[in-house]
């Protein structure tokens, strides 16, 4: 940046730029022939300060702590700019607190503040392995430190699976796959690495699992349970068993033989399921 041109936004334009030229002047900015720093010096120059002031006169915005106005800021300057000019020198100067400013809501639902909130509930002070970060929580195994996905983070997975394969739900059963394969295409590059390999394989089985809930649930008479699952293989003595079982729906859907006549590989290569790898 140019000597010059130090106030904020006053940037060389791009033809003008050059890296060995404005190293050199960054270092003529921070040093002088002595080798002292003297850039709040070039900061402090009557001309950089000026034009910072207009700026501020400019922006004409509301006053802070001190209940100053802008109207009334060139005349506090010229007063007190001798004082405030050595104490930045000095590293003394210290400035007052922000003035938070209200916002209405634009549903009308009170006011917003501009200061950082803090949820309490996301935070406090413990140790790395006991809070959830990003989705992830910092764990140590076999000596080594690593990031794996948090419980909470898997639930709240397992709640939107639910949602997906909800057996009330009255849509085609390829909507239902294509829905599964955005959600878990989405969230699995994100959160998927920090899963192990049995994690993965129990929550494949669990959503294979409400998949066969599902379909069973959609079937609904005994007959046409049967049909089916003569259709997937199974003999007419296990269809007719498991077809026309009182059990509920869950309880059958984790039956063996329910797992030989459907098994994943069905979902996978005959619907295009994604599971996770």
């Amino acid at each position: 940046m140019d000597p010059r041109q130090l106030s904020l936004g006053m940037e060389l334009p791009a033809s003008r730029r050059d890296p060995a030229r404005n190293a050199y002047i960054a270092k003529a900015l921070m040093e002088d022939s002595g080798g002292k720093a003297k850039l709040m010096d070039s900061i402090c120059e009557r001309e950089n300060m000026t034009r910072a002031l207009k700026r501020v006169e400019s922006n004409d915005g509301a006053p802070g702590v001190d209940g100053m106005t802008c109207r009334q800021l060139r005349g506090f300057v010229n007063r007190t700019w001798q004082a405030s000019k050595q104490a930045l020198l000095d590293g003394t100067y210290r400035p007052l607190p922000v003035r938070g400013k209200e916002i209405p809501k634009p549903d009308g639902g009170g006011v917003r503040k501009l200061k950082l909130k803090v949820n309490a509930e996301k935070s406090r002070v413990a140790r790395p392995w006991e809070v959830k970060f990003l989705g992830y929580k910092v764990t140590r195994m076999y000596g080594a430190t690593r990031a794996v996905t948090h419980p909470k983070t898997v639930a709240r997975f397992k709640d939107r699976i639910r949602e997906i394969t909800c057996r009330k739900r009255r849509v085609n059963f390829r909507v239902v796959i294509a829905d599964l394969n955005q959600f878990i295409r989405g969230w699995l590059p994100v959160y998927g690495r920090g899963l192990s390999q049995a994690l993965k394989r129990a929550l494949n089985r669990w959503i294979v699992r409400r998949l066969k809930a599902w379909l069973l649930k959609q079937w609904r008479k005994p007959k046409t349970k049967v049909k089916n699952l003569k259709r997937l293989g199974l003999d007419h003595e296990e269809a007719m068993k498991l077809g026309n079982s009182r059990k509920r729906i869950w309880r059958v859907s984790g039956h063996y033989q329910l797992n030989f006549a459907m098994p994943q590989k069905l979902f996978t290569q005959r619907y295009g399921l994604i599971v996770l790898r």
